[in-house]
């Protein structure tokens, strides 16, 4: 499969469809064979198996989720993605035909954009997966295809989402970059974080969220940015400790360890200040050798903390790691919560679990989850699920409440003529590890309200 040439992929996949199948037997093993084999492409992450998936999706007989799991495996199963191969997928991402699939055009954009960075931006990354030894670099030095063009087709989708109100599409746009992992997503992501450019508290957070490659490969370009986002009392808990557990991913200085640690003391926000004690406290026990440094680091700047303690219900970073010497083999742990200001549920949650094996780190496990608000999410959830019956009823008993009070809250809203606030758009969305491929699951109010009710009751 993997050396097999397009023309044959195509043939074989037409000798197994289903116009052959004759009963229901027939038809059940032609399905299971046509999946195999659609799988089998998927994995054989070569470019002959990349233009029979493309020919597949613009020809409609792979289409929605199903072609979604298709490209999301690929960053993981590309054997060789040269700059031509990651230009083929990016024109298949950006082509008319994905971009108006629900599911695929989402999985497609960020599947090249992370294709893009482990071929052309993460070089350790280059080096250990793809035969570079035997075929040479996969982009030249010169090659500026991520900065010229990967990056500014993705801001000006971004841009283009921000001013239409599209919280969906940003919030893909805002994960796109932030797969690229390239420092020039910072002067992209600034005039958002700044003010400068429309963007709601959560989709600000969401690009500070996105900046977890960029820390991790250029974490003295992400440092700057990320500490000045902490430091600054005035912004909101939520980018400040955002900006916290992404700090801890670009290797600080002792110096800047204790500065963080010793600001518990004046720092305001329990929020934060829970976010830098328990990180650096979970850093100072890491096992890892290749991480020993930064535990040393952290050492020293954990005597410098506040002694106050934070309960769960506020922010908290916890680092952990394992290490088999006699293997030389490893595993880092971190898990991060972001605590809310309207219910004892953190408003996200992060876990990731890396594999270090002989020095080189490799993502296994991931899941996160981020809301603007847990009440207005949880809200808008019971809303969309709960009962005829139960609306009617909890609509009566409002009424009645209010005829019988004269001092009820909307009685004097009135005689004050007091404009109840808006409640902000619901904003929600889930990234994890499925079936060997990242997927973003972005939501928002018509997402939910989308959600057919009949479905859910016919379960109750």
């Amino acid at each position: 499969m993997k050396n097999q040439r397009w023309e044959p992929i195509k043939g074989v996949r037409s000798k197994i469809g289903p116009s052959s199948a004759q009963d229901n037997n027939k038809k059940l093993s032609c399905i299971l064979r046509r999946r195999a084999y659609r799988d089998a492409v998927a994995q054989a992450g070569t470019g002959p198996a990349l233009m029979a998936m493309k020919q597949w999706i613009e020809s409609g007989k792979v289409e929605g989720e199903e072609a979604a799991e298709l490209l999301a495996v690929l960053p993981n199963t590309a054997r060789y993605p040269t700059r031509e191969y990651i230009k083929e997928f990016f024109n298949l991402a950006t082509s008319s035909q994905v971009q108006k699939q629900a599911y695929l055009n989402d999985s497609a954009i960020l599947s090249v954009a992370t294709l893009a960075r482990k071929a052309q931006v993460d070089s350790d990354n280059s080096h250990n997966q793809y035969p570079v030894h035997t075929f040479g670099h996969l982009a030249s030095k010169d090659c500026k295809d991520v900065t010229e063009k990967y990056t500014p087709y993705l801001a000006n989708k971004l841009k283009e989402a921000t001013r239409n109100q599209d919280s969906l599409k940003a919030q893909v746009y805002i994960r796109a970059l932030g797969n690229l992992g390239h420092p020039v997503i910072l002067s992209v992501f600034k005039p958002y974080l700044e003010g400068k450019a429309p963007a709601t508290n959560y989709q600000r957070l969401a690009m500070v969220a996105a900046m977890d490659q960029l820390a991790r490969l250029s974490p003295k370009s992400a440092q700057s940015s990320l500490f000045n986002i902490y430091q600054n009392t005035g912004e909101s808990h939520e980018l400040r400790c955002a900006a916290v557990f992404q700090l801890m991913k670009t290797n600080p200085s002792a110096q800047m360890l204790q500065r963080m640690a010793a600001f518990t003391e004046q720092d305001m926000s329990k929020q934060v200040n829970s976010a830098v004690k328990s990180a650096i406290e979970s850093a100072a026990e890491l096992k890892e050798p290749k991480l020993q440094e930064f535990a040393q680091k952290a050492k020293a700047a954990k005597k410098m903390l506040s002694p106050k303690t934070f309960g769960l219900q506020y922010s908290k970073n916890y680092l952990s790691s394992y290490a088999m010497k006699e293997e030389n083999l490893g595993y880092i742990k971190d898990i991060k919560t972001i605590g809310s200001e309207d219910s004892i549920l953190p408003k996200g949650i992060q876990y990731s679990l890396r594999s270090v094996l002989g020095g080189l780190e490799m993502e296994k496990d991931r899941f996160s989850a981020m809301t603007a608000s847990v009440s207005d999410l949880l809200g808008l959830l019971e809303n969309q699920f709960s009962t005829e019956e139960s609306r009617r009823q909890e609509k009566n008993a409002k009424q009645s409440s209010n005829n019988n009070d004269s001092h009820s809250t909307k009685m004097i809203a009135q005689m004050f003529n007091i404009q109840r606030e808006q409640a902000e758009q619901v904003e929600a969305q889930i990234f994890a590890t499925i079936f060997g491929g990242n997927r973003l699951f972005a939501f928002d109010n018509h997402t939910v309200e989308n959600i057919p009710r009949s479905e859910y009751l016919y379960y109750v």
